[in-house]
């Protein structure tokens, strides 16, 4: 079975931006105050999109290869 890979999509200033997951907790560590993002202690994929969703409003889709938490408006 493949891992699925796991995108977040969103508009800023008018702009669509792409990342992945991981790119985007990285850019947002105060989203994550129970890791140190120092080795491997970094939140999972599945939780940056679970908090996406339910504290930011993103919506979450998935096909046989990847997740794409989405949200269509600019934040």
């Amino acid at each position: 079975m493949m891992n699925k890979k796991h995108y977040v999509v969103y508009f800023e200033n008018g702009k669509a931006i792409t990342k992945t997951s991981k790119e985007w907790s990285e850019d947002n560590q105060e989203c994550f105050p129970k890791f140190t993002f120092i080795g491997e202690n970094k939140p999972t994929s599945d939780a940056i999109d679970k908090y996406l969703v339910s504290e930011n409003g993103f919506t979450l889709t998935s096909d046989n290869e990847k997740f794409v938490c989405y949200k269509l408006v600019n934040i």
